[in-house]
């Protein structure tokens, strides 16, 4: 099983949440900078923090950024953050088939 995180929670990640739900993908984590929206915590089951706690918890397989619009700033702050450049991807990857997860 892969176990992946998704940085940024917007429409697209919900609806990625729910296309990957019965696969052999997991995701482990959810990263928003609005996680306060999630008094309990988690979304689906799935654990909600905020982007300062990336380095609070082990890296799963991948990160999928869920914003196209703000994906270079992503990915710049999570290789700021030590993120490795070959464990993130963006929603466009997953979706057209790439073959890292």
């Amino acid at each position: 099983m892969e176990k992946i995180a998704v940085y940024g929670m917007s429409r697209f990640c919900k609806v990625f949440i729910k296309l990957v739900k019965d696969t052999d993908i997991e995701i482990e984590y959810i990263f928003d900078k609005n996680h306060k929206n999630f008094p309990d915590g988690e979304y689906m089951g799935i654990s909600v923090m905020g982007y300062s706690d990336i380095d609070k918890v082990e890296l799963p397989d991948v990160i999928v950024v869920a914003s196209s619009y703000y994906f270079n700033d992503i990915v710049d702050e999570l290789v700021e953050n030590n993120v490795p450049l070959e464990k993130i991807l963006s929603l466009n990857d997953v979706i057209f088939g790439m073959e890292r997860l």
